[in-house]
């Protein structure tokens, strides 16, 4: 099934097509780290694209590819149900979401957004969670979308570790 899309010249559609979405992960990962783990990402990028891949293959999850009107590829939304961390009610899940670079700041953002609330409310959803890291540029539109900090994820390099000064 593909989803309702609201910007015109734009169709969203239910997708096998794992290579985009982890490419496009991939990129929305780098987008999210700092510089040092961004130099690093030769080590680890490959494991994390594996566990990706399992999880794209997990039939509660649903990839959809963001298409213009001449077919070329323009984003990416990965939607899945998953319990919320807190009161453990249903909950969608944007597992991923993306935009081409060069199709930034159009609105198509805001537009995936729209589509993962209406699947959400397809599945009797009463809502829907993300997670993105404070050095994502997308902050500011799920801020601006209505999202709310709910947790705050933190991290310590230990001495001897990749990511140590000591």
């Amino acid at each position: 099934m593909d989803l309702r899309f609201s910007v015109e010249g734009y169709v969203l559609e239910r997708t096998c097509d794992i290579g985009y979405a982890l490419e496009c992960t991939k990129q929305s990962v780098l987008r999210s780290v700092d510089p040092f783990e961004k130099d690093g990402s030769e080590y680890w990028m490959d494991i994390l694209l594996s566990f990706v891949s399992a999880a794209l293959e997990d039939p509660k999850n649903e990839v959809f590819v963001l298409k213009r009107s001449d077919g070329k590829r323009a984003g990416m939304l990965w939607m899945s149900r998953s319990k919320d961390q807190y009161t453990c009610d249903d909950t969608g899940y944007i597992m991923g979401i993306y935009v081409e670079k060069e199709l930034r700041g159009n609105g198509l953002g805001k537009a995936l957004l729209k589509a993962a609330e209406g699947w959400c409310s397809e599945r009797g959803l009463m809502s829907v969670t993300l997670n993105v890291s404070p050095l994502n540029d997308a902050l500011e539109l799920y801020k601006e979308y209505g999202f709310r900090e709910r947790s705050v994820v933190m991290r310590k390099d230990l001495p001897g570790s990749r990511g140590s000064s000591l």
